[in-house]
This record gives C-alpha cells, structure tokens and sequence, in this order.
C-alpha cells in the first residue's frame, strides 16, 4: 500500500470513530444542571450533572441566614443545616450534585473566650478555634493587680454577682497605697494585718471566695436580643496578701455547658424558623 493509499484509510476510519462517539443531545425537562448524552446504535439517553460549583450566599446574622435559607428552601427542595466549627451551614443538594451553600460565621465573644481559656474549655471544634489548648490555663486570669483586676471588671466582665465584688476590688487597691507609706515604721506583717482589716470593710464585707461572672457566649449582634446565648459562670476568687494580687479560675466543666446551651438554643430556634430544612445541631457537611 503506497502513502496515498494509506493516508485515505486513516481519514476513513477517523469518520467512521466519529460517528461512534457518543454526543450531547438536547432533550426537555432537563435541569439547569443536567445535560442529555446519546450513544450511537442505543436508545437509552445518559442524563448526567454538569460540574458546577455551588453557588454561595454569606449571611451577616441569624436573620438574614434564616430568609436567604427560606427563599432557596421548599417541600421538593429540602435544606440542610449545620451548628459548628464557628459557623453555621445549609446547603441543598440536587441528587450527588450541590447547588447552594449558605454561611454565617460565628465567632466567640471575646469575653467568654477569656473565661473559656482560663477553664481550658474544650469546645473549638463545634464553635471555632479562638479556644485555646493551653498547658497554662490556671495562669489567664492568675496573678492581677488591682489596677488590672479593676479594669478586667470595667471591660469584659461587667456584670457580676455580687454587685460588691467591683467595689470591693478598688478599695484594696486604695488602701494598698495608704499603706504603703508606713511598711518601714510597723513592718510587713501589720500592713498585711491592716490590707486584711480594709478588705472587710466599715459594714463587714470581704472579698467573697466565689463569684458569678454573666457573658454573652457568642458576638451578640448575630442574634436578636430575646435568644443571645449567655453563659453564667462561677470563677472561685483568691487574694494574695503579700502582693495584693487577684486570681479567679472558673468552676471545671461550666464553660463546656454553656456552650452546649448555645448549641441547642440555636438548633431549637433553627428548627422553628426553618420548615424545609432538617437541623443538626453537631456536625459538619462533606
């Protein structure tokens, strides 16, 4: 066979290959997504998903989750959502294909995140990673001057029980300094003896060995103002004499419950306000 020859049965059989190739082929009903293949000598249409990713929707806070989610979501169009790793999450699914996915992140608020750090709470895998694994978690909160305990209790935890504890903190600081002065004339030991007589106060008030500390769980301009997680946790309190020093260590185990608090209100409201979805209150999608 000379050149020419061979040449020709090459294109023959390149027309004959693709005539047997399978084509796409338009066909009605079809979704956005799907798309008709037709093989050659066979009467049976694949239908098959385009390789699209899903679109994305963010969300700034609860309510605006909860109306981008319904608008998507219907009886034939079921959603589903998840609380955890810091955000929550719906997607919807087209049979193995996902067409939307749905976001609102939720960060700790900061002042929990204090009290958590302190207790070494373990909850970042459900609400984020602002927990820390700590080997020092004791020290956080260990170890604070009155000037810092003060300013502790005028930032990040404002509301306290007892209401005394705050004004109770400033007047060690105050009497601290009155007494500084006379630590060469009576000696170290009268001054603590003095700082101790002070810290019960003119009506016989002392620092308590307990208080309750009140934080909101997660940032509270994500939620409305009836349903913000809030958390209520006893810290046990020690005052250092020698060096008029504070330390508070929350109760072990309270900052886990609360955020397993947070976690079901949110699912139960999750599951009110969203008819198509299902709720899972712990876990993530693939």
């Amino acid at each position: 066979m000379d050149l020419e020859k061979a040449i020709g049965k090459i294109a023959e059989l390149a027309q004959v290959a693709g005539r047997a190739l399978p084509t796409e082929i338009k066909l009605s009903g079809l979704g956005p997504d799907e798309y008709a293949i037709a093989f050659p000598g066979e009467k049976d249409v694949d239908i098959r998903y385009k390789p699209t990713p899903p679109r994305r929707h963010l969300a700034f806070d609860l309510d605006a989750f909860e109306r981008i989610v319904n608008d998507l979501t219907s009886e034939d169009k079921p959603g589903r959502v998840y609380i955890g790793r810091g955000e929550i999450v719906c997607v919807l699914d087209h049979g193995d294909h996902r067409l939307h996915r749905i976001t609102m992140k939720m960060p700790m608020h900061e002042s929990f995140v204090v009290l958590a750090n302190a207790s070494n709470a373990h909850g970042k895998d459900w609400l984020g990673e602002a927990i820390e694994e700590r080997d020092d978690s004791a020290e956080v909160l260990a170890g604070m001057t009155q000037k810092q305990m003060d300013w502790l209790l005028r930032t990040q935890f404002t509301d306290v029980t007892p209401a005394s504890f705050a004004p109770l903190v400033r007047k060690v600081r105050a009497v601290r300094g009155a007494n500084i002065a006379s630590e060469t004339q009576h000696g170290r030991a009268s001054v603590d003896r003095d700082i101790q007589a002070e810290v019960r106060g003119a009506d016989g008030q002392e620092i308590p060995s307990e208080v309750t500390i009140e934080v909101p769980v997660l940032m509270e301009h994500l939620f409305p103002e009836a349903m913000i997680p809030r958390a209520r946790v006893r810290c046990a309190v020690r005052l250092n004499l020698d060096d008029v020093t504070f330390t508070l260590r929350p109760q072990p185990g309270l900052c886990e419950i609360a955020i397993g608090e947070a976690v079901d209100a949110i699912e139960q409201r999750l599951k009110q306000q969203l008819p198509h979805c299902v709720v899972y209150g712990y876990g993530w999608p693939e």
